[in-house]
């Protein structure tokens, strides 16, 4: 992402979503969520934390163990000021995930 051309991140992110819808299974489930990340991480440089959510909320759906959704989704909620919205979502990962 080069600084200040967040239309030109988009546009990279569009193209990179016509690419991979294509894949299916596991690795299509991990490609998907890893382009929603960086989209995410878009929204929130943009200030954008409901978007930012939105995205981490997708790879979450797919992928009930992205570790990366889950804090990052924590994060911004913490940013929307819903403290005991983060708390929820941190008590309902397994401990065993944070290991």
């Amino acid at each position: 992402m080069q600084f200040g051309d967040v239309e030109g991140v988009r546009a990279s992110f569009d193209e990179v979503e016509r690419i991979i819808s294509n894949k299916k299974g596991e690795e299509g489930v991990r490609v998907l969520n890893l382009a929603s990340r960086n989209k995410a991480l878009m929204y929130m440089v943009e200030k954008d934390y409901v978007s930012a959510l939105r995205e981490y909320e997708g790879c979450i759906e797919r992928d009930g163990w992205d570790l990366v959704a889950i804090n990052n989704k924590v994060l911004c909620l913490m940013y929307l000021r819903d403290l005991s919205g983060s708390i929820k979502v941190l008590e309902r990962v397994p401990t065993v995930a944070w290991r």
